[in-house]
């Protein structure tokens, strides 16, 4: 889960990098945000920072201790961008890739899966790259055949973030995500592991690429709904969760 602290201090970069073009975009200026008074924008780590957190207070609960977890974390080796681009990232393969995945692990479940996952640009090899990733109740041998059938059907192979598919043990439900997609501005290095970006330009250039949209829209569910602000295990729900207070977080 990403500090909000460090989310914060993205978030004065990427006004800052922006600050230029306002005055002649004003379509890449991002809603003023504050502690208490969120945007709810997705190109803001502080309320991507925010809906992390909810996520990880959800697998902190007893409830989601009744389960067990898989995860999985990859990049679409097709969806990647240079550095200095500063178009819109289209993200319409990992979208349909999720969505397949869902189909194909529900299916082979009866329809009885919970499947969470979230995506976002995420920095690898000098590169910005569209990355995914979920933790669902589905075996982990059904969700590696999902996403393998999933990336041939739609012509796109992935490349993993961590060692396989793997289980996650009890007690270690708290972290949530671990690859900070939600705030959406970090680069993965195979030594260091995960690391926030400081770099103003590259912020700002990356806050263009996701363009303006709700921060709940890049949390993909099966199996979730909102109840008194938080988020709670609801078998058989498809629908998505659309978040519009984080009143449900814990202080």
């Amino acid at each position: 889960m990403m500090d909000y602290a460090m989310a914060e201090g993205q978030r004065m970069f990427i006004d800052e990098a922006l600050s230029g073009r306002k005055r002649r975009h004003s379509e890449v200026s991002i809603p003023e945000c504050g502690d208490g008074s969120p945007c709810f924008d997705g190109r803001c780590p502080m309320c991507g920072s925010d809906l992390d957190a909810l996520v990880s207070q959800f697998f902190a609960t007893e409830a989601a201790s009744r389960y067990r977890w898989c995860r999985e974390a990859f990049v679409i080796n097709e969806q990647c961008q240079e550095i200095g681009d500063g178009s819109a990232f289209d993200f319409d393969l990992a979208r349909r890739l999720l969505s397949d995945m869902i189909e194909k692990v529900g299916s082979a479940a009866n329809g009885n899966v919970i499947f969470l996952a979230s995506y976002g640009l995420l920095m690898k090899d000098a590169q910005k790259y569209a990355a995914i990733e979920y933790l669902c109740t589905a075996p982990s041998n059904q969700l590696t055949s999902a996403r393998g059938a999933a990336a041939l059907l739609l012509g796109a192979t992935t490349a993993p973030l961590m060692e396989g598919t793997n289980f996650v043990p009890d007690g270690e439900f708290g972290g949530g995500f671990v690859f900070n997609l939600l705030p959406g501005y970090n680069e993965h290095d195979g030594f260091r592991g995960l690391e926030y970006i400081d770099d103003e330009a590259l912020l700002g250039e990356m806050a263009l690429n996701y363009g303006a949209h709700q921060i709940s829209t890049r949390l993909v569910t099966n199996g979730f709904k909102l109840k008194r602000g938080q988020i709670v295990i609801a078998p058989g729900e498809v629908r998505p969760l659309l978040i519009t207070s984080f009143d449900g977080l814990s202080e």
